[in-house]
């Protein structure tokens, strides 16, 4: 007997270091991509963006100024490592997307409460397209408009006027690197992943909060009638002899 709860001891001793472990590397990756970013001595290139700019009639437009505030809220950023900016590589497709792949580039298509939300100006309305809205004045208030209406999404209105543009997406400033917190992170992933030990800190991790709600329906329904076999039979003596095989098996589960 006290050979096994030494065995306990020791093992629930075990569990508890591997949650303090566990809570010590989620601390440091958080801290990890939560990291300041710092400028850099020189910048370098790592691959291509393309976004949406004026064309070169919009831009000798009286209302320029006003098409790319609009557009800010429809812009769409893109990036690619080599710059192709097209669907998986040539031939056919065996289905789902692949990796390094990038979707058409096409503008986003918001709903009319995300530009609200935006504090997108109500003037430049005439901008953007709404199905069931006229948007040439400006974009009426709130309370004048239905819940279908505020939450349909809108379109740019005058997509003849933008033109995409590709150019190298240069890095000016990278997050602050901490040889320690890397090594130390590299350190708990060996501890906690190894195969000596994965299966023990995985149960001491994601099973300490197991409880009686988490158990399976059939221990439950065996339980709960263990539990109204034994009220019956203390409730009434003249049962006590003729009680169902059933109680034995429950009462040897709940024992056990």
């Amino acid at each position: 007997m006290n050979h096994r709860r030494s065995r306990s001891a020791r093992l629930e001793k075990r569990a508890k270091e591997f949650r303090r472990l566990h809570q010590e590397r989620r601390r440091l990756w958080l801290e990890k991509i939560h990291a300041p970013f710092v400028e850099i001595e020189e910048p370098f290139i790592r691959g291509y963006e393309r976004f949406f700019i004026l064309t070169d009639e919009a831009q000798e437009r009286s209302d320029a100024p006003e098409i790319s505030e609009a557009l800010s809220f429809f812009q769409n950023h893109q990036c690619c490592r080599h710059g192709f900016f097209r669907r998986g590589s040539p031939g056919p497709r065996k289905g789902g997307w692949r990796k390094g792949e990038v979707a058409p580039h096409q503008l986003k298509r918001p709903r009319l409460a995300d530009l609200e939300k935006a504090k997108f100006p109500r003037h430049l309305g005439r901008y953007i397209h709404h199905a069931s809205l006229d948007l040439s004045r400006a974009i009426p208030p709130r309370r004048y408009l239905t819940h279908y209406q505020f939450f349909r999404k809108v379109s740019f209105a005058h997509s003849k006027f933008l033109k995409s543009h590709v150019q190298p997406y240069l890095v000016t400033h990278l997050p602050l690197h901490d040889p320690a917190l890397e090594a130390r992170l590299d350190s708990l992933d060996k501890i906690l992943n190894q195969s000596g030990h994965q299966g023990e800190a995985s149960k001491a991790i994601y099973q300490k909060h197991w409880h009686w709600n988490h158990r399976p329906l059939y221990e439950k329904s065996i339980r709960e009638d263990f539990r109204q076999q034994l009220h019956e039979a203390n409730s009434d003596p003249s049962i006590k002899s003729a009680v169902s095989p059933r109680f034995f098996i429950s009462l040897v589960i709940i024992v056990y």
